[in-house]
């Protein structure tokens, strides 16, 4: 390995239910079925040649109707689940909160070509970016919202501010800070994903059930993250990283930390605001645990689905630093808005004021999302 190259062993393990989705829903009773309390992950090929006789033309057409018109997960017993375990590719516990024959909505878990469980090393790259972002804006003394007022559309808001802090010299992506750091893949586990019943809360009632496949807690995962020393060290003035870029991608877990200790906290306040003690304990525990890793290669991240506003932008400690001019700003890119809401909104003067967070069978909030502890070991 060359020496201009930095490599971490990286372990990541889950904290709390983490959702990484694919974009695709899966569908009750087509691509999974609900049984004696159990979801069953449907293998559909084989679900359907298990249903589709060798002899189609010895059926009726009053046969042949209702094997087409009927959803195949309705066409199969429990008896079927047990005896053939080929129909099913894994089954999680638990059932989708709505119960109304026929309904519920799964989002699918990110795996690989052989359905195992993975972290995308964009997820995590992605995580540290965020972090990044918020140290350079203090760090450079950027003011972000003369940057992001006139956007065209809110998709493209952040052009001139992310170009301002990771491509000062360039807005080609060849000049992006975040080139220096590389993360892969994790090597994929064979853990089984779990079924996430989680709800919306804006206060102490959830609402708005949502069910999401997710990488349970207490799985671990291992990945490399690579520092490109030539770029950082070599090439750094070339592309306009100057000493507090290159100190930030050589230190990025205690910036991962700064922001983690901020996130935590107003989550905290959430939790404690709205009854919900439990979860109020658990991130007072970690933030005692973040304490102890002051010195170690060890951070906190929140990755994937349900992370909310705070965790995926600069944030309101920046961003809302100026409550009026912020308060326009959501106005303008309706940062807020129910999705389904009709007639004239006016933002409320709190923000964000929803949390998504999983639930147990009485729909008591029980965990957050997302949460991973990242560990890192220098190769010699």
């Amino acid at each position: 390995m060359s020496k201009m190259l930095t490599t971490y062993h990286m372990t990541i393990e889950t904290l709390t239910p983490v959702h990484i989705g694919t974009g695709t829903v899966l569908l009750n009773n087509y691509d999974f079925k609900v049984d004696g309390g159990k979801t069953y992950r449907l293998n559909v090929d084989r679900v359907l040649d298990y249903l589709w006789p060798a002899d189609v033309d010895a059926m009726s057409e009053a046969q042949r109707e209702k094997l087409l018109r009927t959803p195949p997960g309705e066409l199969l017993t429990s008896r079927d689940l047990q005896e053939h375990p080929e129909l099913v590719l894994y089954t999680m516990a638990g059932a989708p909160q709505v119960k109304e024959r026929g309904a519920g909505q799964i989002r699918e878990q990110i795996k690989d070509a052989f359905g195992r469980l993975y972290i995308p090393g964009s997820t995590i790259k992605g995580a540290i970016r965020t972090a990044l972002a918020r140290h350079l804006t203090k760090q450079l003394g950027v003011a972000p919202l003369p940057l992001i007022q006139g956007a065209r559309s809110s998709e493209r808001a952040d052009d001139r501010l992310d170009a301002k802090l990771f491509r000062p010299n360039s807005d080609s992506a060849n000049y992006d800070l975040l080139r220096a750091l590389r993360v892969a893949d994790s090597r994929p586990v064979d853990a089984v994903p779990i079924l996430a019943n989680v709800r919306v809360f804006r206060g102490k009632t959830g609402q708005s059930p949502i069910e999401v496949e997710a990488v349970p807690a207490e799985v671990v995962f291992q990945a490399t993250l690579i520092l490109d020393e030539y770029l950082l060290q070599e090439q750094a003035d070339e592309l306009g990283w100057d000493s507090d870029h290159v100190q930030a991608v050589h230190n990025f877990w205690v910036t991962c930390r700064n922001m983690t200790v901020r996130q935590m906290q107003k989550e905290k306040e959430f939790c404690t605001a709205n009854g919900m003690n439990n979860l109020a304990g658990w991130y007072e525990e970690r933030l005692r645990d973040l304490k102890q890793m002051k010195g170690t290669l060890e951070c906190f991240l929140r990755i994937g689905w349900a992370g909310g506003w705070e965790n995926k932008t600069l944030g309101s400690e920046i961003l809302a630093a100026d409550k009026e001019k912020f308060y326009r700003l959501r106005e303008d890119f309706e940062l807020g808005k129910p999705p389904r809401f009709k007639g004239k909104w006016t933002p409320s003067k709190t923000f964000p004021l929803s949390r998504r967070l999983v639930v147990d069978t009485k729909g008591n909030p029980a965990a957050p999302m997302g949460w991973v502890l990242v560990r890192l070991e220098k190769e010699s």
